[in-house]
């Protein structure tokens, strides 16, 4: 039985964006997802939950690792206060059980009955040793899909390793390309490469899922976290293969083919915009040149120099000098220093120049363009009994629309519903359980 989360009460107070919902036009109603993953797949379970199935996630006896991750609501560290878990938890029902146990075999053979998917994250052959693997899980339900997401996939002499998000990072070629040329590479802004194995764990459980609609036919997804990564290089992984070099750490400037750096980042009064100034046989370049010569002609901030530019010859990416491009960006530089990123924008946006502001959180919460579209919503949780903002659907569908309907569960919140009511667990093994830690 899958339970309607139609008649959630957030009990509010002060204004939530979340009302009384119906789940039933969901894309994956009346699907279930056993989610097994640690920090690794939280992201594939969120995804299928957002979709509407509904998502167990099972967590050890005490409460999953993951909720020690910072930063904590109210700066406060708690297990039910991490704010990357109440994200990446939203829409999930939450019981704690050793899987491992024999005591708890016939629950999770009865869970995964029930299910349409297992995803999880642990060592390549752990669940095949406690006699859960994917020959195993087909035998319990033969419809079953099973999403393995691990730092190197499956198979390769890598498999095993033990990784972090900074390994993965390193290991994908994604932090090669980040930071300075003449520096050491960094890491690129929070942590990501898990967020990219869960995305493409969840979407590669649809195909599989879509696949099984139409044929019948279930299979094992392998999902490598370092492909995620790799994936995410795009036209950098085939550098090596067909030029024999690699694409170099560029400090946010864009390096032409004859070595000249051209910048794309600019400091203002208040932060930083992006902004490219070309020219050569692309008109729009030219025109998107020129207009910002205008501009700062009409505040008398435009050199002599910068304003004899012929940009279709003098600017050419192919054939303009580091020289010429250091005196025009220099000038450049000099009027962006005179204005914030609000008033670069909202300027730029009147002369259709393709300027765009480097947000940070605070011009995230404030957008106006998020706002409109409701993107940022209020959640009521009811342990910290209040209601946190937090991002909400990651698209948007007319006929099956995505609702936020339940926050991230406490430890072990769910376990009374599934294992006594929907599983039908004897009150005294219950108890067992429970005094024998494995619940």
């Amino acid at each position: 039985m899958i339970r309607s989360c139609g008649n959630f009460d957030p009990q509010v107070q002060g204004e939530v964006i979340m009302a009384v919902v119906d789940t039933q036009d969901s894309i994956l109603q009346g699907r279930r997802v056993l989610d097994l993953t640690d920090v690794k797949g939280y992201m594939c379970g969120k995804v299928l939950a957002d979709l509407g199935a509904d998502v167990i996630k099972v967590e050890p006896p005490g409460g999953d690792l993951g909720r020690n991750t910072s930063p904590f609501f109210q700066d406060d560290p708690h297990p039910e206060k991490s704010l990357p878990w109440l994200f990446c938890n939203m829409n999930k029902r939450g019981i704690t059980l050793d899987i491992a146990s024999p005591l708890s075999k016939n629950i999770v053979v009865n869970l995964i009955k029930s299910s349409d998917f297992v995803i999880e994250s642990f060592d390549p052959g752990y669940l095949s040793s406690i006699g859960l693997g994917y020959e195993e899980m087909i035998k319990i339900n033969p419809k079953i899909i099973l999403t393995s997401i691990t730092p190197y996939g499956q198979s390769g002499p890598h498999s095993n390793h033990k990784t972090t998000d900074l390994i993965n990072m390193a290991r994908g070629g994604l932090m090669y390309m980040t930071g300075d040329p003449d520096r050491p590479p960094v890491r690129p802004g929070i942590p990501q490469s898990y967020l990219h194995g869960g995305v493409e764990g969840a979407a590669a459980s649809m195909i599989a899922y879509y696949h099984r609609e139409g044929t019948g036919e279930t299979q094992h997804v392998d999902v490598s976290i370092q492909e995620c990564v790799i994936w995410t290089n795009m036209d950098a992984t085939g550098y090596w293969p067909l030029l024999g070099t690699y694409k170099r750490r560029n400090n946010m400037k864009n390096v032409n083919p004859n070595g000249v750096e051209m910048r794309s980042t600019w400091a203002c009064k208040d932060g930083f915009v992006v902004f490219a100034i070309s020219g050569g046989a692309a008109v729009s370049q030219r025109r998107v040149a020129q207009g910002m010569v205008d501009w700062m002609d009409s505040e008398g901030m435009a050199s002599d120099f910068i304003k004899s530019i012929n940009w279709a010859t003098d600017y050419d990416r192919s054939s303009v000098s580091q020289e010429v491009v250091d005196k025009v960006e220099g000038n450049v530089q000099e009027f962006f220093f005179t204005k914030t990123k609000v008033e670069l924008f909202a300027e730029g946006l009147k002369r259709q120049l393709r300027l765009g502001t480097a947000t940070n959180g605070k011009d995230i919460a404030e957008s106006e363009q998020l706002e409109a579209r409701k993107y940022l919503i209020d959640v009521y949780h009811p342990y910290l009994e209040k209601t946190i903002r937090l991002p909400g659907p990651f698209l948007r569908m007319s006929e099956t629309p995505i609702v936020i309907h339940r926050s991230a569960p406490t430890i072990g919140e769910h376990n009374d519903e599934i294992f006594i009511n929907e599983l039908a667990i004897d009150n005294s093994l219950f108890q067992q359980l429970k005094n024998e830690s494995i619940i």
